[in-house]
């Protein structure tokens, strides 16, 4: 990753409870990486697994709804907590699960049917 470089939150580490977010890298220094995120005015010093890069911004599949949420549902699939519960987001799915634990169970699942 470098400057200039366009990530998204994974949802890992510090992000886990994030959501997912879009952002640009401002610097990279002593292995951690400096986002501007989406929509905001300050940057974040994140370790490096807490953000992947965004080979391509026409590969973002965003979901707007009308209370202001933005869903990103591009990427690996993952296990991401916004305010009203748990969710399976990625490879352009967003799937309700009642918690963190199914989310990753059917995260396996899916994995398992696609291998």
């Amino acid at each position: 990753m470098k400057e200039g470089d366009i990530v998204r939150s994974t949802g890992q580490g510090r992000t886990k409870r994030w959501g997912n977010h879009i952002g640009t890298i401002i610097k990279v220094e002593n292995n951690k990486v400096y986002v501007k995120w989406e929509k905001t005015c300050f940057e974040d010093e994140m370790e490096p697994n807490e953000v992947e890069l965004v080979k391509n911004l026409n590969e973002v599949i965003k979901l707007e709804f009308s209370d202001g949420m933005i869903i990103h549902t591009h990427g690996n699939l993952r296990v991401v907590e916004f305010y009203d519960g748990w969710y399976v987001v990625g490879e352009g799915k967003l799937i309700a699960v009642q918690e963190e634990k199914s989310g990753l169970d059917l995260i396996k699942s899916l994995n398992n049917h696609n291998g």
